[in-house]
C-alpha cells in the first residue's frame, strides 16, 4: 500500500533554523528590510530612553541617528506632519529635503559674506530633527536652552568615545529643530498681525517694518566675527578643545545668521508695499 501526505520539507529542527536565518538575512538586504529595520530602530530608541515619569531625552546607544541618516519612516507610533517647505508659499507642502534659506538681495547696505555663508547652510532632515520641529513631546528639552545662548558653554566636556560623538550629532540636530519651531511661531505671530491690520482696512505693515528693523538691528549688534572664529575653530574650557562645544558654537552662529537674514528679506518687502508673508516662509 501507498501512504499519502506532504513531503517534509527540513528533516531536522536545525536546518528549519539555518534555512530561517538565511531567509532572514537576504529580507534584511532589501529595500523593504531596511525601512523595516529604521522603523524598528525608531521605535526602539522612544521607548528605551523614554525617562521615568517624562518624555524622552536624547540618546547615546548604538542605534542613534548615523551621521548620514537615510530617509526615516514615519513609526506608527509617532507621526510627523512637519515636512519641510522649500517652496514661497508657506501653506503649500512639500517633501522633507534639505534647505537652503533664500537670501535677501545685497543692493545696499549689503551683509557681511560670512553671514551669507553661515545662513546658506542646509538643515538636517533626520528623524530627531523633525521630532523638534514638530515639537513632540518625546523631545524633553528643559536642558536645551542652555545652547541658544552664545559660548562659553558650562556643560562639562564629555569624554572622547563613538557614543558621544553620536550623542553630539544628536544634539544638534535636536537644537536646529527647536530653533526652526521657534523662528516658524514668531513668524506667524507677525503674519497674524499683519492679516489684523489687512482686514481692519489698514495698513497692514504700519509699525510692523520698525519691529523687524529692529529685531535685525538687535541680533546684529550682537554678531562679532572675532569671537565668531574663535568659538568655531578654536572652542576650548579650561583650555581643552571640546568638540562638542564647537559643534554647538557653530549651530548658534549659524542661527543667528539666518535671523539676520530673514529679517533683513522681510522688513524689505514691508517697506516695499509687499506682502511678505505670502512671498517668504521661515523654512
Amino acid at each position: 500500500t501507498s501512504t499519502m501526505g506532504r513531503r517534509a520539507k527540513y528533516l531536522t529542527l536545525d536546518d528549519k533554523m539555518a534555512a530561517l536565518r538565511q531567509q532572514k538575512a537576504a529580507y534584511s538586504r532589501t529595500e523593504r528590510g531596511r525601512a523595516a529595520r529604521q522603523a524598528q530602530n525608531a521605535r526602539a530608541y522612544m521607548k528605551h530612553h523614554r525617562k521615568r515619569g517624562g518624555p524622552t531625552v536624547l540618546t547615546k546607544s548604538a542605534d542613534s541617528e548615523s551621521p548620514h541618516p537615510e530617509p526615516q519612516p514615519k513609526p506608527k507610533s509617532n507621526p510627523i506632519n512637519a515636512p519641510r517647505n522649500t517652496s514661497p508659499h508657506p501653506h503649500q507642502n512639500a517633501p522633507a529635503s534639505p534647505n537652503t534659506l533664500s537670501l535677501p538681495q545685497q543692493i545696499a547696505n549689503p551683509l557681511p559674506t560670512t553671514i551669507l555663508k553661515l545662513a546658506s547652510l542646509p538643515l538636517p532632515t533626520s528623524f530627531l530633527f523633525l521630532q523638534a520641529l514638530s515639537g513632540s513631546p518625546q523631545i524633553n528639552e528643559s536642558d536645551l536652552p542652555q545652547w541658544d545662548k552664545p559660548p562659553p558653554y558650562d556643560s562639562p566636556i564629555p569624554p572622547d568615545t563613538l557614543d558621544e560623538a553620536q550623542f553630539t550629532r544628536n544634539l544638534v540636530d535636536v537644537m536646529h529643530g527647536r530653533h526652526l519651531r521657534l523662528e516658524r511661531e514668531a513668524w506667524g505671530r507677525r503674519k497674524r498681525v499683519f492679516e489684523t491690520g489687512m482686514g481692519m482696512g489698514i495698513d497692514g505693515s504700519e509699525g510692523l517694518v520698525e519691529d523687524v528693523r529692529e529685531a535685525e538691528r538687535r541680533v546684529m549688534n550682537c554678531w562679532d566675527e572675532d569671537k565668531l572664529k574663535v568659538d568655531i575653530e578654536l572652542s576650548t574650557r579650561s583650555g581643552r578643545v571640546c568638540e562638542r562645544h564647537r559643534v554647538m558654537a557653530e549651530c548658534y552662529w549659524q542661527w543667528q545668521a539666518r535671523r539676520i537674514c530673514e529679517y533683513r528679506q522681510e522688513a524689505d518687502l514691508l517697506a516695499s508695499g509687499h506682502n511678505p508673508y505670502l512671498q517668504l516662509c521661515i523654512d
